[in-house]
């Protein structure tokens, strides 16, 4: 299953106004699937025309994205054809019926830069990202955290050389 679904919301309106939250599911579907370094999803890929295809099992996509529930085969088809009309794609049909995909440089326009810097707010709720002196003694310095992690790992190596490899056999000599 794919827990998260990852899309750069305002490229993809900008690119393709017309656009669904089910067409960017499914394309952050397919951009996962044929990116895949996997040997099993490398088995399901073919050459066509000098370019590198993958296999799209619908019946697979659909159990692996429960938020299409409803969702069938046939209401699939459409959203590759319109991911196909705005570019993002290219689609190989083979005669037994398999579909297979192709990503083009366009669709990755949809995933680099999908979250940009927190905004200030009139408030100054994130003044601590650029002001470093904050009186807000919840908020510790990169200093004092290199600091605490520092004694931290001194503080675990004691405790490994007086516990030893059992953590719960503690050797007391009286």
């Amino acid at each position: 299953m794919k827990f998260y679904i990852n899309i750069n919301q305002e490229k993809l309106i900008e690119l393709a106004p017309d656009a669904r939250l089910a067409d960017g599911a499914v394309m952050d579907y397919v951009y996962w699937l044929c990116s895949s370094p996997s040997q099993e999803v490398e088995n399901c890929r073919i050459m066509w025309c000098g370019e590198k295809y993958t296999w799209v099992n619908y019946d697979w996509l659909l159990q692996d994205m429960p938020l299409l529930k409803g969702k069938s085969k046939s209401t699939l088809t459409p959203v590759f054809k319109r991911l196909e009309k705005w570019g993002f794609i290219k689609t190989h049909q083979i005669a037994s019926g398999r579909k297979y995909v192709h990503l083009v440089d366009k669709a990755d326009l949809l995933f680099r830069n999908q979250n940009g810097p927190v905004r200030k707010t009139k408030q100054g709720r994130f003044a601590n990202e650029t002001n470093q002196g904050t009186s807000n003694p919840d908020i510790k310095s990169e200093a004092k955290i290199s600091k605490n992690f520092a004694g931290l790992k001194k503080l675990n190596a004691i405790k490994q050389k007086l516990l030893g490899n059992n953590p719960l056999s503690i050797n007391r000599t009286n």
